[in-house]
């Protein structure tokens, strides 16, 4: 398999984060990647290694660290960045209050989704005692250790409610999750021997040029394994963020298949046939919202007729009202209003 084009959409630059100035900062303490695999709340010293490459990408420096031997040092360009790091990670250490907006974190094409239900969850608030939500830390990056680290940061403090792939850490006590959003793979593409079908085989799209979504991403993750799974020897020719790019592609084209989350689509997703593989299963995954136990606790221990533990609780309750608000969400759970049509007339 070949892998041709796996950069930024369109050349396009993001800003730097937090979370890859806190892990320059880190690096430059310990010199070791895998020491700063706790402290970040990541999963493999490639994580670390990414959120610093990514945040050379974004300035648009060649290399930030050096490593030799396992001993990482900063380059001459990494030591004039690591002060501005580190003011970046004393303002964000400092700016968690106790109390004002509530903190919501994740991927930027589920941030989307969640956004009208968060407005919704505002205005409905503002007939009470007013609340902000603030979008934190909105970024690509956090899918390089599957939004490990943005759980690892609720646990923390630092972030209130955060969507992740479903059971990032299923025996935490002190993370609280609650089901939002399912998704299967789908396929798009002009090619009739396949457009009119409700499924496709992996091996059957084998033979076509393959746009998938970047390494990172489940849904990549999903398509590379079961090709390996079902020895189907496929070209993947483009990995693109803009789904709907590769969509469009797909659409215009017998040659090639674009492999789409469900929920990166618009209208009517049963229009393209679910992806499967030799077994005949679908392809797919779900995400879920946390946020920390003791919120959860302070907010159903909270008689709703008791002003007084409601004023005492105010942050807990507001937190706790809006994973559920998102639980419930239309636009987060099934996608467009037709989608949540179509679901409504099923059940």
């Amino acid at each position: 398999m070949s892998d041709s084009a796996d950069n930024t959409p369109h050349g396009r630059r993001s800003g730097v984060t937090i979370d890859q100035a806190r892990a320059l900062v880190k690096v430059y303490e310990t010199h070791s990647y895998s020491a700063c695999m706790r402290p970040l709340g990541v999963s493999s010293p490639s994580a670390v290694y990414n959120q610093i490459k990514r945040m050379a990408d974004a300035i648009g420096t060649s290399s930030l660290v050096s490593s030799s031997n396992g001993y990482v040092t900063l380059t001459p360009a990494g030591s004039r960045l690591l002060s501005a790091a580190i003011k970046i990670v004393e303002a964000a250490d400092t700016l968690r209050p106790e109390s004002g907006a509530v903190r919501f974190s994740s991927y930027p094409v589920l941030a989307g989704r969640a956004a009208s239900g968060i407005a919704r969850f505002v205005n409905k608030k503002r007939a009470e005692l007013p609340v902000d939500v603030d979008f934190y830390d909105i970024s690509a990056s956090h899918r390089d250790d599957q939004g490990r680290g943005l759980v690892r940061r609720v646990e923390s403090g630092e972030i209130d409610v955060v969507i992740a792939p479903a059971r990032t850490f299923p025996d935490n006590p002190r993370v609280s999750e609650v089901d939002a959003h399912t998704w299967d793979l789908r396929v798009v593409t002009a090619n009739a021997d396949m457009s009119e079908k409700a499924t496709v085989r992996v091996s059957e799209i084998a033979s076509l040029k393959l746009l998938v979504s970047p390494l990172g991403h489940h849904s990549r993750e999903l398509v590379e394994r079961t090709l390996r799974e079902d020895k189907a020897d496929a070209e993947i020719a483009m990995s693109c963020e803009d789904q709907w790019l590769m969509a469009r592609i797909g659409r215009s084209s017998e040659r090639y298949a674009a492999v789409v989350p469900s929920d990166a689509l618009t209208g009517r997703r049963d229009d393209y046939p679910a992806l499967v593989n030799s077994r005949g299963e679908t392809l797919g995954g779900s995400y879920s919202l946390y946020y920390l136990t003791e919120h959860r606790n302070r907010a159903e221990s909270a008689g709703p007729g008791d002003p007084e533990d409601r004023s005492q609780n105010r942050r807990s309750q507001d937190i706790h009202d809006l994973v559920q608000q998102l639980a419930h969400d239309p636009v987060l759970l099934y996608g467009t209003d037709e989608d949540r049509r179509r679901k409504r007339n099923r059940s």
